[in-house]
């Protein structure tokens, strides 16, 4: 069951910002992206660890969840309180500019506290902040 919910990055624009770090570090000339993967390749059932699988939405493996998840992101139930609710993963939404288009992106965060490189967001205050902790 998937359940979809708004919540709040503090300081406003820090999610952008995180963006934009993991594009910078992971693709272009200065990125690492191409010395840790050599292929992007339909999921076949191997597992190669330099390999990216994609699956299309429409295969068998993943559509009914694949459906159910983007049905959650799209009716967000506001009545949830965020910080009470018992998340396994969490759906970060943001964006980067790439030739004047903002390209839409969203992470995947599967750890309380949200972490992304170098980076870790916990509740505080109602909001969820950066934590040097």
């Amino acid at each position: 069951m998937y359940t979809g919910r708004e919540i709040a990055f503090d300081p406003v624009g820090r999610l952008d910002d995180f963006v934009l770090e993991i594009k910078s570090r992971y693709v272009g000339k200065n990125g690492c992206f191409d010395n840790k993967f050599s292929d992007v390749s339909a999921y076949d059932g191997s597992a190669n660890g330099k390999t990216i699988y994609k699956l299309n939405e429409a295969s068998n493996l993943i559509n009914t969840e694949y459906s159910n998840l983007i049905d959650a992101l799209a009716n967000l139930n506001q009545e949830i309180d965020p910080l009470e609710m018992k998340a396994s993963a969490y759906v970060l939404s943001g964006h980067f500019e790439n030739e004047d288009e903002f390209v839409p992106i969203k992470i995947i965060a599967m750890q309380n506290p949200i972490t992304l490189p170098k980076h870790k967001f916990m509740q505080i205050k109602r909001k969820f902040k950066e934590s040097d902790e």
